[in-house]
């Protein structure tokens, strides 16, 4: 029994020129692969998002996929307001040293 070879490999989803002996561009290609699939992916969150105002911040996700960090600039604002009014147990009043005994 003979086996033949084909001068040719099968076709596929990966570009021809990314074949064994070259890993670095089998590796480029998979990337941008990755972050286009991402952009359809995060398309419409992004779009809406956008049009609301948000801040809109792509990052890695699971096994090298894009992500999404979505975030209202105006929950900063609101953080920082929030942050001089510390209400923490030292500005509830008088302590009991403070208060006014004489009454």
């Amino acid at each position: 029994m003979t086996t033949t070879m084909h001068p040719h490999p099968a076709p596929g989803p990966w570009p021809a020129a990314a074949t064994a002996r070259s890993p670095g561009r089998l590796t480029a290609w998979i990337v941008r692969f990755q972050r286009r699939l991402s952009g359809r992916v995060h398309a419409s969150g992004d779009a809406a998002a956008r049009a609301h105002g948000w801040a809109v911040t792509p990052t890695v996700g699971r096994f090298g996929f894009g992500g999404r960090r979505y975030r209202d600039p105006r929950f900063t604002q609101h953080h920082a307001a929030a942050a001089g009014q510390s209400r923490g147990p030292r500005n509830r009043g008088p302590g009991p040293e403070r208060r006014n005994t004489d009454a």
